[in-house]
């Protein structure tokens, strides 16, 4: 599809500049992120109200994905959150 402006070209200049302030708006405001909150298997147990080896079970098991920060295990609150919604 082919669409004619007509204008001068001051204001064809205007269209687009305005056009792209909005897709930059659009695009900063999708952009922004949240801080990823992560807990310590003892903060997380804590959370899940776990004991401690019920959590290594369950991290073991993959069924709460974690990631390693050298010898420490670390697990993302959102994916607590997501066993917890699985669980039921």
């Amino acid at each position: 599809m082919n669409t004619v402006i007509q204008g001068t070209p001051e204001e064809f200049l205007d269209v687009v500049r305005q056009a792209i302030r909005e897709e930059l708006t659009m695009h900063s405001q999708q952009s922004i992120k949240q801080p990823v909150q992560t807990l310590s298997k003892k903060e997380a147990a804590k959370y899940l109200h776990l004991s401690l080896s019920t959590l290594e079970r369950l991290l073991k098991g993959g069924e709460v994905p974690f990631f390693n920060i050298g010898k420490r295990i670390f697990i993302k609150q959102v994916d607590i959150e997501d066993f917890l919604n699985k669980k039921g």
